[in-house]
């Protein structure tokens, strides 16, 4: 059985993303010096180039880092994932950063554990207040 041969469309969009990828090889000074950043043989980003195959979906973080170039993005490269890639932009921007702790929990050197503060210190023993007073006992 003969291989599939991609349609008109999906070669132009292959190519798209080539230019991007063609962009980062430039950038990198040479395809070898890419390819053993991100972990493949030149070989590969030869058969990507060559072969209007598109990158894979794992590679791609690791050319935009290592490109550092705002023309070499997800979306340059893989622009067929245009979709994916606006989902994953605002899905990353709903994320929060955890809330600091204020208080933490330290192991106190008979194994019990004790309230510290940040600065790793404990803090006063609380009193007990005196029932009909109130007064701290």
């Amino acid at each position: 059985m003969a291989p599939v041969r991609p349609s008109a469309t999906q070669r132009r969009q292959a190519r798209r993303g080539l230019e991007a990828l063609d962009l980062a090889c430039d950038l990198a000074g040479t395809q070898f010096v890419l390819a053993e950043a991100i972990g493949v043989s030149s070989a590969t980003i030869s058969s990507w180039r060559n072969r209007y195959e598109r990158v894979p979906l794992t590679h791609v973080p690791h050319i935009v880092e290592f490109a550092n170039d705002p023309r070499v993005t997800p979306m340059t490269l893989r622009p067929d994932y245009q979709r994916g890639w606006l989902l994953l932009s605002k899905q990353l921007a709903t994320l929060r950063p955890p809330l600091p702790r204020t208080r933490l929990r330290k192991p106190l050197p008979s194994g019990e554990t004790g309230d510290v503060d940040e600065t790793g210190d404990t803090p006063p023993a609380r009193t007990h207040a005196d029932e009909t007073t109130g007064l701290p006992v």
